[in-house]
């Protein structure tokens, strides 16, 4: 509270100007994993143990930041291959940010954990997490690795190498009422 309140006086103050606003803004607002929603486009590919084939998909998600600075949760759909089977998959997915990396001029990228629950057309669904990383909030790399589970058991773990970018990151807005821009 304390705190709070010696950056208000900083910015409230005339002999500071906007090196006192630049500072608050720093304090208060992360610069990663900010408020709002991100729709990230994912190549994930690698091999699947059981059969020694391929396993890739294309996925399109939609992530809102629920805890500002820390976790996202959102969705996502994709047309998939598994061995020589095209497949559609389809799922859940949560990003918390472990490490924020910086220079003197700011923020330019994340460490994070994923976790991720995916159901296929095919009967098999995916249970797993790895490593995110996401520079300059566009673009996405990762290591996955996935447990795929049926009624009938589990198989072999399945390890996958994502890149990525977001496709867009909504608008610049604080006062907007668009539920797709960010602040």
């Amino acid at each position: 509270m304390f705190c709070h309140t010696l950056l208000r006086l900083l910015v409230a103050s005339q002999c500071l100007g906007l090196h006192s606003i630049r500072i608050s803004a720093q304090a208060t607002t992360p610069t990663e994993f900010p408020k709002g929603w991100r729709f990230p486009l994912e190549l994930s590919q690698g091999p699947t143990p059981n059969t020694g084939t391929y396993a890739g998909w294309l996925s399109v998600g939609a992530m809102r930041t629920v805890l500002p600075g820390h976790l996202r949760a959102g969705v996502l759909l994709a047309p998939g291959l598994f061995g020589s089977q095209a497949t559609g998959i389809g799922g859940a997915r949560l990003a918390w940010r472990v490490r924020t990396f910086t220079t003197t001029m700011g923020s330019w990228g994340n460490l994070q954990l994923a976790a991720e629950h995916l159901w296929s057309t095919q009967g098999t669904a995916l249970v797993g997490g790895g490593l995110g990383f996401e520079a300059g909030e566009i673009i996405l790399a990762g290591l996955k690795a996935y447990l795929p589970y049926t009624t009938t058991g589990t198989g072999p773990v399945w390890l996958q190498f994502s890149i990525g970018l977001h496709l867009c990151r909504g608008k610049a807005s604080p006062e907007s009422e668009d539920p797709f821009s960010n602040p």
